[in-house]
């Protein structure tokens, strides 16, 4: 959406554009060719990092007053350190009355994590990352039970000025039945569980790790899964077992983007059609019947070169060989392995790979996962080894 918004304050400009005033700014957006448009992917990553520093409280855990946990970007610190008291003395001032205190007697401690990133949402995630991977370390080698609290937390860049994002709400919340459809792997262990599968145990058993590598956005872990469930050499497993399904998924998503640009009700403000509302509800209808749509014919109504572009990608996809898909498999599995390496080897992230992979690699396994599943069900007196073996 940055890349296709009209919103000058969003849109990556090059250095020269950037330092322009708001006018010349409009007027770039307003011209801008198709390349230039996706030159801001470019401008993106030139762009400057931020560098922030994050408080979170921790719950269910009691530390020594005199005990500094220092590792990496990260410290554990009491509520009576020096860094944490001129951390409260600066929120003391800059909060109001209703404001609910941050630094209340539940926590006896509190993590201060450091993080860089382009932008203040991934920023924040990452940050998040980093202090549950301690804090979950700490509970399995000492056997507690402590917890990050991520809906409350603070920033800052310095130390002299302070921000914060905290919960009005300390009660425990309610688990609710919606909630199902987001815990990870819910749905297909609760679907196979009840069934008599030969396959069902071995599939079951490497679920703790697909729920870790998904829940926490890790390459690593998302390696190891497919290392256990597919087996050595996955790469070529992988790449002529689900590239019907690749294509079929690439060309759903594509023509589901294509079809929201039209939702007036869900429609990104910031994507430009050159349309009224009406004509852009009269062209949504129209998807209903998908068997007998023509997107060619809205091609030359609109006025955005990207749709347009998309519309033209998402057709030729029909002469797009298999062969293709099987190469766009190998070729991301190979760049999850050096990424993969790059962490063992490194202990850190190349930070360009990881954003094109962590948006590619979970699709391609849960598209895997579920022609696993439907295979299982079609063979239910084989074992999963013999299943996968014989994609």
């Amino acid at each position: 959406n940055r890349i296709i918004t009209t919103d000058i304050n969003k849109f990556p400009f090059n250095n020269e554009v950037a330092n322009e005033n708001e006018s010349k700014k409009i007027e770039f957006i307003k011209n801008r060719t198709f390349d230039q448009q996706f030159e801001g992917i470019l401008n993106y990553y030139k762009l400057k990092e931020i560098k922030n520093y994050y408080i979170f409280r921790i719950g269910n855990l009691l530390i020594k007053e005199d005990l500094i946990f220092k590792i990496d970007d990260l410290e554990i610190l009491h509520s009576n350190n020096r860094k944490i008291k001129k951390i409260k003395k600066l929120f003391e001032t800059k909060s109001k009355d209703f404001t609910p205190d941050f630094f209340n007697k539940n926590f006896n401690c509190y993590i201060v994590v450091k993080n860089v990133s382009k932008n203040e949402i991934e920023n924040h995630k990452n940050a998040i990352k980093k202090a549950v991977k301690w804090i979950d370390n700490i509970n399995s080698t000492c056997n507690m039970s402590s917890y990050i609290d991520k809906d409350s937390y603070l920033f800052t860049n310095d130390f002299k000025k302070i921000g914060w994002n905290i919960s009005f709400n300390e009660k425990p919340k309610t688990f609710q039945k919606h909630h199902l459809n987001n815990i990870t792997g819910y749905h297909i262990n609760k679907f196979i569980s009840n069934k008599k599968l030969n396959s069902k145990q071995e599939f079951i058993s490497n679920e703790s790790t697909y729920i870790k590598a998904k829940n926490n956005d890790s390459l690593d872990l998302y390696w190891q899964y497919l290392e256990n469930l597919v087996g050595k050499p996955f790469k070529e497993k992988l790449k002529t077992s689900i590239n019907q399904e690749i294509k079929n998924n690439e060309s759903e998503l594509i023509y589901e983007y294509i079809r929201d640009c039209f939702n007036i009700f869900n429609l990104n403000s910031e994507i430009s059609l050159g349309i009224t509302q009406q004509e852009a509800l009269d062209i949504f209808k129209t998807f209903s019947t998908k068997d007998n749509l023509d997107l060619n014919k809205i091609k030359p109504i609109i006025n955005n070169h990207f749709i347009i572009e998309t519309i033209e990608y998402l057709y030729n996809l029909n002469d797009k060989k298999l062969e293709n898909y099987c190469d766009y498999i190998y070729n991301i599995l190979t760049e999850l392995q050096e990424q993969r390496n790059f962490i063992q080897h490194g202990g850190l992230e190349f930070k360009k790979s990881y954003y094109k992979l962590i948006n590619t690699i979970p699709q391609i396994i849960d598209l895997y996962r579920i022609k696993t599943v439907n295979l299982m069900f079609q063979n239910p007196n084989k074992e999963l080894k013999e299943i996968i073996t014989n994609f």
